[in-house]
C-alpha cells in the first residue's frame, strides 16, 4: 500500500519544519508542496525519500494527476 507523503512523513516523527529545512524550502513552501506533491521537482523527491528512508514508489506522490484522456482513432 502507498502512502501519502504527509501520512509517510508523521508515521517517521518528522516534522514538515526538518523536512523543509531538508529540501531547502520554507515550511509554508514544503506544506503547500506536500499537499500538492505532483510540483515537487525530481531533486526534491529525492531529498524526501533520503529523510524518510523510503522510496519513491512507497509514496503515492501523484494521487492528484488523472491519466491523459485517449480517443480511440
Amino acid at each position: 500500500m502507498k502512502l501519502k507523503l504527509e501520512s509517510a512523513r508523521k508515521i517517521k516523527g518528522i516534522t514538515a519544519e526538518k523536512m523543509a529545512e531538508a529540501i531547502g524550502v520554507s515550511k509554508d513552501t514544503y506544506v503547500r508542496l506536500e499537499k500538492n506533491p505532483e510540483t515537487f521537482r525530481i531533486d526534491q523527491m529525492i531529498k524526501i525519500c533520503v529523510e524518510l528512508n523510503m522510496k519513491m514508489d512507497d509514496l503515492d506522490l501523484f494521487y492528484r494527476l488523472k491519466a491523459p484522456e485517449m480517443s480511440m482513432r
